[in-house]
């Protein structure tokens, strides 16, 4: 009786899977084992056991030399480990890429503290009044604080081009853009030189009162909340609307005004700072 290839698999105890190998070295060791020679005293039953032995072994490899088998097997395994090597190289580029966000994180840290330091010595010495501004001391200050923000805005910019993480991406803008609105308006002019012009009085007015506010939001979010400990949020935000409300007013009525400049770029700073305190503050 003729054996199936699954029946001759069973006989010799292997897998399917097995390689021709395995196969030959399985058949050999049961081939020693029941051999008529091992078994003299059981000459007629061993010679059936070899008999079905030697049949299920021709039919396995009978059968795998037909159905390249043991190609596809082999096709398998090489499969298995080029998946397993791809998921290695998944997880390694992973690893990577987790270490260079944290790394990435630590020196946005670093950089936006050091900001931070220098806003607050900017409003520590009164520094956004221009006439104390211009006492040597004082000036020696202003041109450090001016350094450092400008040094930082360039460092954010190498930080952007290192990465493609969007969340990143929008706190380096963010924070680029604020620091940078920061200065254009630390430098625009709050002092009426003439009244002559009743157009440029009138748009200085608005524009005088807006940075009234402008000031108390920007003097609480960069240094009296570190003094105090805890942060006027809601306050802060209220002033900087009512800014922007006197400054979008003074651009609207009087657009030709001298004052025109000045006003863009505090409307820019107030739009910046709240941008600011939206993506910040909501994490602290």
């Amino acid at each position: 009786m003729s054996l199936s290839v699954e029946e001759s698999y069973k006989l010799l105890d292997i897998s399917p899977s097995a390689g021709d190998e395995e196969i030959t070295k399985k058949f050999r060791l049961l081939a020693l084992k029941y051999h008529p020679d091992k078994n003299r005293n059981k000459i007629e039953w061993a010679n059936n056991i070899m008999s079905r032995l030697n049949q299920a072994y021709s039919v396995i490899m009978s059968s795998r030399f037909e159905s390249n088998a043991e190609d596809k097997i082999n096709a398998e395994e090489v499969l298995r480990r080029k998946q397993n090597e791809e998921r290695s190289m998944d997880m390694a580029r992973q690893k990577i890429k987790e270490l260079i966000r944290e790394k990435l994180i630590a020196d946005f840290v670093t950089i936006r503290e050091e900001v931070k330091d220098s806003l607050y010595r900017y409003f520590q010495f009164n520094l956004d009044n221009i006439i104390k501004r211009e006492s040597v001391l004082n000036k020696q200050t202003f041109n450090e604080v001016v350094k450092t923000i400008r040094y930082k805005y360039h460092s954010l910019t190498a930080l952007s081009e290192k990465t493609d993480d969007e969340e990143l991406l929008e706190h380096f803008k963010i924070f680029k853009k604020m620091i940078f609105s920061f200065y254009r308006a630390s430098e625009c002019l709050n002092i009426l030189d003439s009244y002559s012009n009743v157009i440029d009085v009138e748009a200085y007015r608005l524009y005088i009162e807006g940075d009234r506010f402008l000031h108390l939001a920007q003097k609480e979010i960069f240094y009296e909340r570190h003094n105090r400990g805890s942060f006027q949020k809601e306050v802060s935000i209220e002033n900087i609307i009512k800014a922007a409300y006197f400054f979008k007013s003074a651009l609207s009525n009087y657009p030709e005004s001298s004052w025109s400049v000045e006003l863009d770029i505090k409307m820019d700073y107030a739009d910046a700072l709240l941008h600011y305190i939206d993506l910040f503050f909501n994490e602290d």
